[in-house]
């Protein structure tokens, strides 16, 4: 029986990727750099920068953050903070949104799966606004940003 293994990281598919190909150096169109400097969680980027990295990935040329801790199932406040705002930090980075930009949220996940319910727990944590800057403008604090959220429903994955 054969099967592929899938994965949506770019560091976990370049590890594949080299166990696979027995390569111990790097692989042309890669770039890696890791940032181990915080207490509580370690960062990974893997840039992708050429076509010959697009294909040893499967993945399109650009950036990939992958960011890994093993504090936030110890439900530590501090190092909980510290991911928050790193998080926070990061996606600011990569997305280059003004402070006038409207923004829509997906939470991509299955609420029922612990290790893929992030993306639905997290959009419950998000304050929505769009509606309340249609319909009642006057109570919300100037300069608020936009925001719009969605949960897909869980999708049945079928074998053909």
């Amino acid at each position: 029986m054969n099967f592929e293994v899938r994965t949506d990281l770019a560091v976990e598919n370049k590890e594949i990727y080299e166990k696979a190909k027995k390569i111990e150096n790097s692989i042309p169109g890669i770039e890696i750099e890791s940032d181990f400097s915080h207490s509580f969680f370690h960062i990974t980027r893997v840039r992708i920068t050429s076509k010959e990295g697009e294909c040893a990935l499967n993945k399109p040329i650009g950036t990939y953050i992958t960011l890994e801790s093993d504090q936030m199932t110890m439900q530590v406040e501090k190092a909980e903070r510290e991911i928050i705002q790193k998080t926070a930090k990061l996606i600011q980075e990569v997305s280059k949104l003004t402070p006038s930009d409207a923004v829509f949220i997906v939470g991509l996940g299955n609420q029922k799966v612990t290790p893929d319910s992030l993306g639905p727990n997290v959009i419950e944590k998000i304050q929505v606004t769009r509606h309340l800057l249609h319909y009642t403008p006057e109570y919300l604090p100037p300069h608020t940003r936009s925001v719009s959220a969605v949960v897909p429903r869980s999708t049945r994955y079928h074998r053909n």
